[in-house]
Parts: structure tokens; sequence; C-alpha cells
């Protein structure tokens, strides 16, 4: 009897880490060049976003960072398989323009289900994290040579 209830614990106990495993937070980023835009754009910016699911996914922090673009108006998620375009779902900066050369962090907050946007407003906040997990979804940074997306890149899993 005493080995089955210590069997018992140790399953319980293998349980709840798997678990903890499986609830923790998720994290993503996407790497930003010229050549992930479409069409591709001959740049020297680039840029990193990440992004942290948390709060048991009801909410995502992000940090977009960038070097060497000029005039930025602004920066989105947008709905996107790779190499295919699609509409914004996310502001990320909305401005005002970032006038001259910048490099640094352009935008970093939280991202609830009332920042969604487009073919999200009004669903859930678990549409947009499915978008992510799914790989359509994609970062995608405006500027005023090129208001189409100057650079761009797919949002994928990222293991921490």
């Amino acid at each position: 009897m005493q080995k089955v209830r210590i069997a018992q614990f140790i399953f319980l106990l293998i349980v709840l880490l798997f678990s903890s495993v499986i609830a923790a937070d998720k994290n993503f980023y996407a790497e930003l060049s010229g050549s992930e835009v479409m069409p591709s754009v001959k740049t020297t910016a680039k840029g990193m976003a990440t992004f942290q699911i948390v709060k048991e996914g009801k909410e995502m922090t992000y940090k977009l960072t960038v070097t060497d673009i000029e005039n930025v108006t602004a920066a989105h998620i947008h709905e996107g398989k790779y190499g295919k375009n699609g509409p914004p779902v996310v502001s990320l900066f909305a401005g005002p323009k970032k006038e001259g050369k910048f490099s640094g962090t352009l935008s970093e907050g939280i991202i609830t289900v009332k920042d969604l946007s487009g073919s999200l407003k009004g669903k859930s906040f678990d549409q947009l994290i499915w978008l992510i997990e799914a790989e359509h979804a994609y970062v995608n940074v405006h500027t005023e040579k090129n208001p189409g997306g100057e650079i761009r890149g797919q949002i994928l899993s990222h293991i921490k």
C-alpha cells in the first residue's frame, strides 16, 4: 500500500511539473529585413521584434528594435503567411513619425484584446496567438520612402 501511494505521489508530481512547463509563458521573435518585404526592398535597415505571451494567454509583451532606418511612420503585426502580404491586425507603432535616421527601441509595450484590429477586431486574443503559432503573422515597419513596408519579418517560435 505504501509503494502505491509513493508511486501515485511521484506520478502527481510529474504531472504537475509537466503542466507547469506547458503553461509557461511562450516566446516568439521576428528578424526584420528589406529582403522579407513583398516585393523586396533594398535597404540597410534591420530590426528585431520579441514577443512573450503572459497573463495565462490574455496579454503579450513586445519590444521592437530597429537599426539604420529613416523616417518611420508606422509598424504593425500583419496577418499573412511567409511571402504573402496581409492586413494589419495590431499596431506596434503609430507615430509620431521618427524623423531622420533612427536606431534603437522603436516601441515596446503590452498587447491586449483591445488592441486587435482589422480581421481580428472583436475576436478573442486566442485568434492572435493562433496566427502567431501557425506562423501566419509578420511584423512590418513602414517608412516615408516605403509606405508598404521597408523591413519585415515572420513571427516565429522562440525557444528560450
